[in-house]
């Protein structure tokens, strides 16, 4: 599979997808804050690949691509704030949110 058919904005989308189900709630206001900052075409892209892979290769999928974006200087920053930005859009962020913020930023190191 080529990953280079993916620009930064994708891999946000994806990530955030992923961030979104982390309490097994797909919440509409999630769907629509990933859409208002990534775009409806980068969220229906990554959606449909995000729902073709199996709960093991949601984080490969997302290491497979960060070759390819970490070099940028505020790759990680950018990660978390769009992380916690995605959390905090309902309101609340849980503690399967502040939980699942460690993990990704531990696996996306």
């Amino acid at each position: 599979m080529s990953f280079t058919n993916y620009i930064f904005n994708d891999f946000l989308t994806y990530l955030l997808i992923l961030a979104a189900n982390a309490d097994d709630e797909y919440k509409s206001n999630e769907i629509e804050h990933i859409v208002h900052f990534y775009g409806d075409e980068s969220f229906m892209k990554m959606s449909d690949i995000y729902e073709a892979h199996n709960s093991e290769q949601h984080i490969q999928f997302l290491k497979d691509l960060k070759p390819q974006f970490a070099g940028k200087k505020d790759f990680h920053q950018r990660v978390k704030d769009a992380l916690i930005d995605i959390f905090n859009s309902d309101g609340e962020f849980s503690d399967i949110e502040q939980v699942c913020l460690k993990f990704l930023e531990e696996e996306l190191k």
